[in-house]
């Protein structure tokens, strides 16, 4: 997409890098693992306002009217109460419980790879089930406000040094 945005010059290149694009996105897409389909939403957008031109502004246009369209036509699905907790996994209960975990140490975490006990009754479970409350239960609340300060700090390079040949 960063190509397409940047350096696609012929019809014929527009129209290989929409195919191939529209290949993979279609492939994440019918996986419905989650985390894939938010990365590449998110790096759609991402790329869409950190490269400004008329291509990424019709991919945001674009990303938006197929947002609307999806809350106007499954809005109502998508935020049942039915589809964050089917019963089947016990998601809610192993995230109520990972954040019970983490009051007792809020700020630095348990650290990298502890094995941080989970209990939902009877049951142990190893890990939170959600990256960010992982991540939160690893490294505390200061480890994740330096990882959004690189992340940000990193896009901000991106942006400015975008049009140099070095970078």
């Amino acid at each position: 997409f960063t190509w397409l945005a940047t350096r696609a010059k012929t019809k014929l290149a527009v129209t290989a890098a929409i195919i191939g694009i529209s290949v993979l996105s279609f492939y994440v897409l019918m996986t419905w693992s989650r985390g894939p389909i938010i990365a590449l939403i998110t790096s759609f957008a991402l790329i869409s306002i950190i490269i400004r031109n008329s291509k990424t502004n019709i991919a945001l246009l674009a990303g938006v009217l197929a947002a609307l369209f999806v809350a106007i036509n499954y809005g109502h699905i998508i935020l049942s109460p039915k589809i964050f907790d089917t019963g089947m996994n016990n998601r809610t209960n192993i995230w109520q419980a990972a954040i019970e975990v983490i009051r007792q140490s809020p700020l630095v975490g348990y650290g990298f790879e502890h094995k941080t006990n989970i209990w939902i009754g009877k049951w142990l479970v190893p890990h939170a089930h959600n990256l960010p409350l992982q991540m939160i239960l690893n490294y505390g609340l200061i480890g994740i406000s330096l990882l959004s300060a690189l992340a940000i700090a990193m896009l901000v390079a991106v942006k400015r040094f975008w049009h140099s040949p070095l970078a």
